[in-house]
């Protein structure tokens, strides 16, 4: 393994299990076995690396949450499709869903920026365009296209909050349950519209 992927490897773990302001340079390059010095060799700053590890986890992401979903189907047939499929990205590895958290809550805007319109822009307008031919009103398309996203990110990202929930039966974290709570909360509310 190069020393650029350990690094990244890394800077993955630590970034997920402590945020990106709960680490630091010099972590990250212990972390990866090498000196803090020889990390500037690989990224110029901590800014650089965090936006590296975001494009090396979602690169493959068009090619499992899109590509596989069948351009033949109605639309909201497509979007029923691709909530199963971004709920098995999502439960595949903590890491997709807590660093998504992580840029919310501590990435610079530049980073937010970056990811927002760079890394998940894609998926985002090809979701609201065929919510768009679920939904007439447009405002109300972008909205459910916003709560599935948002659905989808709570339901992985807050999983250690939802187990401690005071109920007799937590939800079931399996992609499959997430998957049918996550597309019944938005069906039921495309229903409202028609």
């Amino acid at each position: 393994m190069s020393t650029c992927q350990r690094i990244l490897e890394a800077a993955t773990r630590l970034f997920a299990a402590e945020g990106y302001a709960g680490v630091s340079m010099r972590e990250i390059a212990a972390a990866a076995g090498i000196r803090p010095a020889s990390l500037y060799n690989h990224f110029d700053s901590k800014a650089a690396l965090f936006l590296a590890v975001v494009r090396t986890l979602l690169a493959d992401k068009h090619a499992r949450l899109i590509a596989p979903v069948p351009q033949d189907l109605p639309p909201c047939a497509q979007l029923r499709r691709f909530v199963e499929a971004f709920a098995r990205f999502m439960a595949e590895d903590v890491v997709h869903a807590r660093l998504p958290l992580w840029i919310m809550l501590q990435a610079q805007a530049e980073a937010q920026r970056i990811i927002v319109q760079d890394l998940w822009r894609e998926e985002f307008e090809w979701v609201l365009a065929r919510m768009r031919r679920c939904v007439a009103d447009p405002e109300r398309a972008l909205t459910l296209t916003l709560q599935l996203f948002g659905l989808m990110l709570f339901e992985f990202a807050a999983r250690s909050l939802i187990d401690q929930l005071p109920v007799e039966k937590v939800p079931s974290a399996e992609a499959e349950d997430v998957a049918q709570r996550v597309w019944q909360a938005v069906a039921c509310q495309m229903e409202e519209e028609t």
